[in-house]
């Protein structure tokens, strides 16, 4: 029997060493347990403290930083030397020293690409971006290593600049303001004139058709229809000529209210 039981949480995030190790209990038990999903679980205190002692083999790595700016522009680059256990930890390095030789900290890691390479070879160098990466990073650091070479990594930023990003902003905002614009004028040249030489008999035609407008202003057409709120096969579009008819009518027969007979149409 277990005199004392330990619970922990599992987390798919876990380094290799730990992940190997609970995944190699899964299959030697046959537990039915999805590695990638969180779950809970206790061990005895001889398993406990083997877990706790497994710890990630730290990488040794020095290398060569090179990072190219979105505009092209190559930045100079800089020696780093650390440890790193896992390629999360490895970019997470790598990012922070973009943020320094670069001196901006508004730079997002999906923002630039990073490859490595040694610094005599020529193309794009190969990509640096999951685990599989990184071991062959390590497989390849390794062998350079052993013959003195060195090593690089290479960011290319493909992200705008801060400044091209404020000109796009301010064309934006000024295209924003030229079609608010033209929605200011579409919207006055569909009010009421406001002009002197109308008559009071003109003036009082146009303000009825724009009461008109307003009574039956049909969602699905967006314009002015009969029956606006029957199926929309049985609209039928008021016209301008029947606005003005209909306008005119309210002036003689109705005092201005807008009434449904139709007769007029």
């Amino acid at each position: 029997s277990v005199k004392q039981a330990y619970t922990r949480i599992y987390e798919p995030t876990w380094a290799a060493p730990k992940f190997e190790y609970i995944h190699g209990r899964v299959m030697e038990h046959n537990y039915r347990i999805n590695l990638k999903k969180s779950f809970r679980f206790s061990l005895c205190g001889r398993c406990h403290n083997v877990l706790v002692k497994v710890n990630p083999v730290k990488f040794a790595v020095d290398y060569k930083l090179f990072v190219k700016t979105a505009d092209g522009v190559s930045l100079p680059a800089k020696w780093f030397k650390e440890s790193v256990s896992t390629v999360d930890e490895f970019l997470l390095s790598i990012h922070d020293k973009i943020l320094l030789i670069t001196k901006d900290n508004n730079i997002m890691p999906n923002e630039y690409s990073v490859t490595f390479k040694t610094q005599r070879e020529t193309g794009a160098g190969t990509q640096l971006v999951d685990e599989q990466d990184f071991i062959k990073f390590k497989s390849e650091y390794t062998k350079l290593a052993a013959r003195k070479s060195d090593i690089g990594i290479y960011v290319t930023i493909v992200r705008q600049s801060t400044q091209n990003k404020r000109k796009k902003k301010e064309l934006d905002l000024s295209e924003c303001e030229e079609d608010n614009e033209r929605s200011n004028n579409y919207k006055n040249k569909n009010q009421v004139p406001n002009v002197s030489s109308l008559s009071s008999h003109d003036k009082e035609i146009a303000e009825n058709v724009l009461k008109i407008r307003n009574a039956y202003h049909c969602n699905v057409h967006n314009r002015p229809c009969i029956n606006k709120e029957s199926h929309k096969d049985f609209h039928v579009e008021i016209t301008f000529m029947m606005l003005s008819i209909w306008a005119s009518d309210m002036v003689y027969y109705s005092n201005g209210n807008v009434y449904n007979n139709l007769y007029c149409l």
